[in-house]
This record gives C-alpha cells, structure tokens and sequence, in this order.
C-alpha cells in the first residue's frame, strides 16, 4: 500500500499519523472532564457475580444506606480493588451492594459493572447497573440491567410526597472525582 503523501518532501504512512493526532487531542482534553479510554466492553453476565459473597466486603452505614426497602445489614462487595495510581476502575470491575435482612432469597441486590469508557455518557461514565437475586440454591440472577433500573424500579423518593424514585445514577454520577464509587473503603488512589 503506498503511503499519503505529505507536502512535496517525504511521505508519511496514514495510520501512524492519524494516531499521533488522536493522542494528541486526547491528551489536550484532559482537563476538561472525565477521560474515555478505547477499550472493549464488558458486559457481565450471571457467571460473573457467582460467589460474590466470598469477595472483598466492606460494610455501609449511614447515608449510603438506601430508603424504600426492607432494612438489613448493608454490604458492598468488590472482586477485585483498583490498582494504585490509576485514576479510573479498570473494565471488568464488579460491585455489588446488598441489603441483608436475613434469607438470601430475600437481600435487596444490586451492582455496577465497569462496562466500557463510553457507557453511560450521561450518568455515571463507563458503569452499567444491574439488580440481582438469589436462588436457594445461591445462584444469581440478573432481573435488570442498564443505565438505570426499568419504570417503578429505584430508591426511596425525591421530595415529600412524589412517588419519582431515586435512580442509580441520581446518586453515582456526582461521585465523579472516585468514578462513580460511594463506597468510601474503595477509594482510587491516582498518583
């Protein structure tokens, strides 16, 4: 294949070039929000989050704790911790929130999946939120996945009274400067 030519001099292989300039874009971006990594998507499925009771858990109280549903010990379960010095979780990260009341068919489940660097643009960048459930037997079981839950699906309420229920991303997307994480035992830790 012949190389473009550049000015009347020397010629210059297309590709090479037209990366040179992208990495330089993005690299004059960076101030300007978060970054985008090219990357391939993850899109986890039930296998994935098997066993996640044997993971890295950190307990939640307080203000992390949702309103709307069956109160219990308040739980976030990590697969992995991020790496030092990045200032973004890898895809492929797993987090998974459970509320504990007691018979694990019966825990409130919900996770977040680092997807890619462009899911979600509009909320929380790069993650995809789930709700799951336990069998008896302790197989999981996605009942919904997305940017945010279907109709009639979230949290407590905005304001007294509505019945407009709170959203993942009401609550994940302004956690920007950790990625979207609430969980403050997860921290990045960017160099």
């Amino acid at each position: 294949m012949r190389p473009w030519t550049v000015g009347y001099s020397f010629s210059v292989p297309l590709r090479p070039l037209i990366a040179f300039a992208f990495a330089l874009m993005l690299g004059g971006c960076a101030d300007e929000g978060p970054e985008l990594p090219l990357d391939e998507p993850f899109i986890a499925l039930s296998r994935d989050f098997e066993g996640f009771t044997d993971w890295h858990r950190f307990e939640v109280a307080g203000d992390a704790i949702p309103t709307g549903v069956e109160p219990g010990p308040t739980f976030v379960y990590a697969r992995t911790l991020p790496p030092p010095g990045v200032a973004r979780f890898p895809v492929g990260t797993i987090l998974i929130k459970t509320i504990e009341p007691g018979d694990p068919t019966a825990w409130t489940i919900h996770a977040m999946v680092k997807r890619s660097g462009t899911f979600n643009p509009a909320g929380a960048i790069g993650w995809e939120f789930l709700e799951l459930a336990l069998t008896a037997e302790r197989d999981v079981v996605i009942l919904w996945r997305g940017e945010g839950p279907p109709s009639g699906h979230g949290y407590g309420s905005v304001g007294e009274p509505s019945d407009i229920p709170l959203v993942c991303n009401d609550c994940h997307a302004p956690a920007w400067t950790n990625d979207a994480v609430l969980t403050p035992d997860i921290r990045l830790m960017p160099e």
